[in-house]
């Protein structure tokens, strides 16, 4: 074979540049490395393509182009003179057809392990699988760096017109194809005569946007499988030809839906509404005349930035996503690193984590329509980006989509969550079409139903009639002598706490205290200050805990606030107290005679307890801790805390034993140490201060 140089060399594309780096930081991935498994129904001559693929490789250059790095001048692509084809020939026929599916299966994955060494032409290699008398498959393996979507089809026609042509006896003939080397020579000019115009275009369209919007989970424990994974559906016959009817008279493509559905799922998914993704640009129609019959690399994956408008009617939002897409053609060619450069986020960062790649047809419909025996010929393609999320689509009768993904970094059903809410947008846009932005539904009816019903499905019964201090005097009931609170060496039974709690509730009912009444509690950790909380809910009112150890002004404030008009103090902490003037004063001394008095059962006309309190009355009162500058005080009613106390049930388990109080009374996890122990019959150990 003798190409028209010998041992030519010329410098890589930026996007070619990108793949060989890709390459060399992950061999064995799979990345970039691209797979054709070709169905033959026939009796195919494997000498006779063997020769197609060799004089096919022969024309082109770039089937014959490896990589040079590493030296002290920038990467290099050559071309080799010559270059001895890989072709293997597997026989399979009597080999069972399900052990023939696996073994294909198999040589496939450690096909896209292997890789190609890139300093060595050719980059691609073919296997030939007989599998009966008329069933062959061929797979044919390459690097993406020598070849793009748009030179695929063309190749594979001109393999196997060679291949008709010499089972025919003829003699191939073909004009000389243009060299991919015409491109590259065209493309260096054009970037240094537009860099700082592209420049400025990708600043000004990227201005603002300093982090790229995360759909993935990186999974550094290796307990992720490892692959890619593919998740795929296609949209109905019905729904896909009403986007095409609306996308015709709104001047909108099937490409388009596409963009604008996948960039509501990433905002709706990232609860974001400037988004940016990576789309796929073909980038020929822009190069050296005929560069569309090519052989070579031209795609670029440039972002797409979108804002999403709640307000806009959706076919006046994708007419601006259309119109973005398009202002990107005169810079289509910047390379991906320039653009990063040229934007507000970090260079060590990645500019999106997600891309369209959009065909207008499936390659295997392409093939097919071409009659004769390629209708009854079936393709299928394999192909792996370096990007955690891949969006592939096909403007077939029935719109595909194929999600592919790394399953390193999304989960299996992450990925099948995301497909579904696609699937959900479009099926909407093909409903309504010019329906408002914000009314299109982001998630599917299953996802919805699982989060909205099954994840919400809590309810359970609780005492909707009950009230916290009703529960712990239920439970002094049924435990009278079981040890209720310990505070260093004294303790109250169950019996003694209801009993204290009652003379203190009697006194604050004396002073008017009553449903919804706020009660200041300014006690230090003791028994006192348990029976001042119990006392101050028997007595109808809602406490505010005043922490002794607060600064004197944030007392006042908080004082000031509730505009409490009873505090309930230890008599040795009464001088602490800020003033309050018209507050009453009511000590709490378990020490003292009339505390000791007072607990036994009451005397011969004792005032009973009134009872107006109800599960809709405030228990208590708790302030902020004053964040936004102000503290504020949270108002919370017995109900809230006798739910509270089910979910505690439902979470801890209301097994008996002994607890240890440690939070401050200002903290709402003291409800859980304190009332809800006490309700379910624990000994509460009361932590003491220092």
């Amino acid at each position: 074979m003798t190409p028209d140089r010998d041992d030519e060399r010329y410098p890589l594309s930026p996007v070619q540049a990108g793949m060989l780096f890709n390459r060399l930081n992950t061999p064995g991935s799979g990345v970039d490395i691209e797979q054709m498994i070709a169905g033959l129904p026939e009796e195919v001559d494997a000498t006779a393509l063997e020769r197609a693929f060799c004089l096919v490789v022969e024309r082109h250059a770039v089937l014959r182009t490896s990589f040079s790095w590493g030296g002290p001048g920038a990467p290099e692509q050559r071309v080799a003179a010559a270059v001895t084809l890989p072709f293997a020939l597997h026989d399979w026929r009597g080999v069972p057809r399900a052990e023939q599916d696996e073994r294909l299966e198999a040589f496939l994955v450690e096909d896209r392990r292997r890789g190609f060494d890139l300093a060595r032409a050719p980059l691609l290699r073919l296997a030939l699988f007989r599998r009966g008398a008329d069933d062959t498959q061929l797979v044919w393996t390459f690097f993406h760096g020598i070849l793009d979507g748009g030179s695929f089809v063309a190749i594979v026609n001109e393999v196997f017109d060679v291949y008709a042509a010499l089972r025919r006896g003829e003699k191939p003939s073909a004009p000389a194809p243009l060299p991919y080397r015409a491109h590259i020579e065209w493309l260096e000019g054009e970037l240094r005569a537009k860099a700082e115009a592209a420049r400025a275009f990708w600043h000004a369209r990227l201005e603002g946007f300093a982090a790229p919007n995360v759909l993935t989970t990186a999974r550094a424990d290796g307990a992720a499988p490892r692959g890619h994974g593919e998740r795929a559906f296609r949209l109905s016959r019905g729904e896909t030809a009403r986007l095409r009817a609306f996308g015709e008279a709104a001047g909108l493509t099937l490409n388009t839906f596409v963009q604008g559905a996948w960039g509501l799922v990433v905002a709706a998914s990232t609860g974001e509404d400037d988004v940016v993704f990576g789309a796929t640009r073909a980038c020929r129609r822009s190069s050296v005349p005929g560069a569309e019959g090519m052989a070579g690399v031209f795609i670029n994956t440039l972002p797409l930035r979108l804002a999403v408008d709640a307000a806009a009617s959706a076919g006046d939002w994708l007419r601006g996503v259309r119109e973005r897409h398009r202002e990107v053609r005169a810079f289509e060619h910047t390379p991906l690193a320039d653009v990063l450069a040229a934007s507000d986020v970090p260079g060590d960062q990645r500019l999106f984590e997600s891309i369209i790649v959009f065909n207008e047809r499936l390659m295997e419909a392409v093939m097919q329509a071409q009659g004769g025996a390629w209708a009854r010929r079936t393709f299928r393609w394999i192909e792996q980006t370096n990007f955690p999320i891949t969006l592939f689509g096909y403007a077939e009768d029935e719109l595909l989509l194929k999600l592919s993904y790394d399953r390193a970094r999304l989960e299996d059903d992450a990925a099948t969550r995301l497909t579904e809410r696609l699937r959900t947008v479009l099926a909407a846009l093909a409903a309504n079409p010019e329906a408002r932005i914000g009314d299109l539904p982001t998630v599917a009816p299953e996802e919805r139903a699982l989060v909205v019903e099954r994840w919400n499905d809590t309810r359970v019964d609780v005492p909707r009639d009950r009230c916290v201090h009703e529960l712990i005097e239920a439970q002094a009931a049924a435990t009278p002598d079981a040890v209720a609170v310990v505070y260093r060496d004294a303790r109250l039974t169950y019996r003694e706490l209801d009993q204290r709690a009652d003379a203190l509730a009697r006194t604050l009912q004396a002073r008017g205290v009553g449903p919804d009444t706020l009660v200041g509690l300014f006690v230090d950790r003791s028994l006192e200050m348990v029976v001042g909380l119990l006392g101050i809910l028997k007595a109808g009112g809602a406490y505010v805990p005043l922490d002794p150890e607060y600064p004197t002004e944030r007392l006042a404030m908080m004082l000031e606030d509730s505009q409490a008009r009873v505090i309930v103090t230890r008599a040795a902490l009464r001088a602490a107290l800020p003033p309050r003037p018209g507050a009453e004063i009511v000590t709490v001394d378990l020490a003292s005679a009339p505390a000791r008095a007072e607990a036994s059962s009451p005397a011969a006309g004792t005032p009973a307890l009134h009872r107006a309190v109800a599960p809709h009355n405030l228990a208590y009162v708790i302030f902020t801790s004053g964040s936004t500058g102000r503290p504020k005080g949270v108002m919370i009613e017995h109900r809230n805390v006798t739910n509270f106390f089910a979910g505690m049930d439902a979470r801890i388990g209301a097994d008996r034993g002994v607890w240890l109080a440690v939070t401050s009374i200002s903290f709402d996890i003291s409800v859980l140490e304190l009332l809800w122990t006490l309700a379910r019959g624990f000994e509460v150990v009361v932590h003491g201060d220092g």
